[in-house]
């Protein structure tokens, strides 16, 4: 989709292309996105909820993807819901989930997850202590103060949450009643070695909701 203006009447409309491709369909729309250096590749899932399980071809083309990816899902909320773990490759996911917000004149939802082994919990093969109650109360504490000042940088809602990050992200998106989740993830360069990291890849496939995919360039 393009943006066109009238000379005349200076109004904007909406431009849309038919593009054909041969082979998988998969492999037609990467290609495809790489030929008109696609910003956006949008992708309809049926289903939702923790059941639903993404097609062969909606699941390649968000790991393969030279560009964002955007899985929509039909919802009935209006909620933005951003995933962080406060490094450079979750930025510009923060910074779409909050531009989407302001369109729908909403706050994001900025979530961060505490993902640790209880204490007194033995792993097989692991001899190494497990941190303390105090150890991990003072580990909230930082998160809950990092988490508290990247929230008001954005001008954000902020969630804390335990567990595995794609769990939870999925998790707060049902009790929040999100309508779109934003997750940030970084590949390699080059034809299908786009490989989607493990949370981005599972909150795709768990979220009740439209899921954005915000792909961040390799530093190397």
């Amino acid at each position: 989709v393009t943006k066109h203006v009238n000379d005349q009447t200076g109004r904007t409309t909406d431009e849309y292309k038919i593009l054909l491709a041969h082979g998988s369909p998969d492999a037609g729309i990467d290609e495809q996105a790489r030929q008109v250096n696609a910003g956006t590749i949008v992708l309809g899932a049926s289903g939702t909820g923790v059941a639903h399980f993404l097609g062969r071809t909606v699941r390649r083309v968000v790991r393969h993807a030279p560009c964002d990816v955007l899985v929509v899902r039909k919802s009935g909320h209006n909620g933005v819901m951003v995933g962080t773990d406060f490094s450079e490759a979750s930025q510009p996911a923060i910074a779409r989930a909050i531009e989407e917000a302001k369109r729908r004149n909403v706050k994001a939802d900025l979530v961060y997850s505490l993902d640790f082994i209880p204490p007194g919990v033995a792993l097989p093969g692991v001899d190494v202590p497990m941190p303390s109650l105090s150890a991990l109360d003072q580990v909230r504490g930082q998160m809950q103060q990092l988490l508290e000042e990247q929230a008001a940088k954005f001008g954000a809602t902020l969630l804390l949450k335990e567990g595995p990050a794609a769990h939870s992200l999925a998790e707060a998106a049902r009790e929040k009643g999100a309508g779109l989740v934003v997750v940030g993830t970084h590949g390699r360069t080059g034809f299908g070695r786009f490989a989607l990291g493990s949370v981005a890849e599972t909150v795709v496939e768990t979220a009740p909701c439209s899921v954005l995919v915000v792909r961040t360039a390799p530093t190397s």
